[in-house]
């Protein structure tokens, strides 16, 4: 008996030392088998697009998704997770044929532009100078609609308020400038950063207020604190408390039945309908078909419906959706539902966005390389970076923020610099 114990373990010893020996073999490798891959994936994307069984478009655009795959191999070797979700939204590209054109494109372009910061030369100063003008300008074309002016660019207004600056909505203008912030923490440049709160106030919008209130909360316990004493720390805290209060109180008065009958429902009723396929996803580009004509269809003109259903992607699928959804008596459930204060084509949360396009495998992924990406970013010297991605994400839980192309790129700009590790 003994002997037969002594064997086993010995033999456990073995296999230990051999995976051990295997998994160092591979590590050591890593950058050969991600080239390989990368490879691998580009040759299928151009010679094997014939088997992409749905329209022309969308054989053709499989090369796109090929390299988006491509790129999220690259990026692994800086961070896996991330690496992983870039391939797992090339598949989610690929499995959907509705997935519309310019949204692949703009990922790829994203990720592109991800992996350049990631691995480029480019100075950092560099980089943050260009954040810091680009928020500059839009506090003073903010200040010229206050005069009622415009010079050369004029956006088309939206919202109870004008003062959006080069955005069309309060809601960007307002998280824009609070992911710019990090950008005005340098020795010749902070004593500008009251321009970016001014665009920030004007703006009158929570989001931004939301996300600086958070970034100041980090800041204040992680530097504030630790550095000056409680005596400023507690001074600081009661700042951006006050700041916070006011302006929900005043400036954008936070009215808690109008957000459950808004933002909450819908998101209640996003990850229903997103869980009707909770692995694949319901696809990009989906939500803003399959979401108003299952929550709030009687809100839309019957054009309005017909125009989305034949945009909608899996007709069967959606038809057994909203059976289940609905009992089997549509129109008694519409009749007597209680509609939201207004529909939504999109989440207004982009992590309730990516549960219903990329599944729950999307929303995983993606979680860990946020936290993967911040992780790395408080880790440096400098957490510029981070307090901006901080900003983003902070936005993004109630905002459309990663759909809106200068708060994107900004943010890219960020997660870039997280995992470059470079300093000034």
């Amino acid at each position: 008996m003994i002997e037969r114990i002594t064997n086993s373990c010995t033999k456990l010893k073995e296999w230990r030392r051999a995976i051990s020996s295997l998994f160092l073999t591979l590590w050591a490798a890593r950058k050969r088998i991600v080239n390989a891959l990368t490879v691998f994936v580009l040759f299928m994307g151009i010679a094997g697009f014939g088997a992409c069984q749905h329209t022309r478009l969308a054989r053709y655009m499989s090369i796109a998704y090929a390299v988006i795959a491509a790129l999220g191999l690259q990026i692994s070797l800086r961070s896996l997770p991330v690496g992983i979700f870039i391939a797992w939204t090339a598949f989610i590209f690929y499995v959907h044929p509705m997935t519309p054109v310019l949204a692949a494109l703009s990922a790829l372009i994203y990720v592109a532009g991800f992996l350049f910061v990631v691995r480029s030369p480019v100075s950092r100063r560099t980089v943050l100078n260009l954040v810091c003008i680009y928020a500059i300008v839009n506090v003073l074309w903010q200040l010229l609609q206050i005069s009622g002016h415009t010079i050369w660019y004029n956006p088309i207004y939206s919202g109870a308020f004008t003062l959006v600056g080069l955005q069309t909505n309060v809601g960007e203008t307002s998280v824009l400038m609070a992911v710019c912030l990090p950008a005005f923490f340098r020795r010749r440049w902070v004593w500008l950063l009251p321009i970016p709160l001014i665009g920030l106030v004007m703006a009158r919008a929570t989001v931004g207020m939301l996300a600086l209130a958070v970034v100041g909360f980090v800041y204040t316990f992680s530097r504030i604190w630790k550095e000056q004493g409680r005596v400023s720390g507690l001074a600081a805290l009661g700042i951006l408390s006050a700041m916070l209060v006011s302006h929900v109180l005043i400036m954008d008065p936070f009215i808690w039945e109008q957000q459950k009958n808004s933002r909450l429902q819908t998101w209640k009723e996003s990850v229903v309908i997103a869980l009707g396929k909770p692995i694949r996803g319901q696809g990009f580009g989906q939500f803003c078909t399959m979401v108003p004509l299952l929550s709030t269809p009687l809100q839309l003109t019957v054009p309005d419906r017909l125009r989305l259903y034949d945009e909608i992607e899996d007709k069967k699928h959606f038809k057994d959706l909203a059976e289940k959804i609905t009992g089997g008596d549509a129109a008694s459930y519409y009749r007597n539902k209680r509609y939201p204060q207004s529909f939504f084509f999109e989440a207004h949360n982009e992590y309730v966005e990516v549960l219903f396009a990329a599944g729950i495998p999307g929303l995983i992924l993606l979680l860990a390389g946020l936290a993967h990406i911040l992780w790395r970013g408080w880790k440096q010297t400098d957490r510029r970076p981070f307090y901006g991605l901080l900003a983003s994400c902070v936005g993004a839980s109630v905002w459309f923020t990663w759909q809106i192309v200068p708060i994107a790129v900004i943010t890219v700009v960020w997660a870039g610099l997280c995992l470059a590790g470079r300093n000034e």
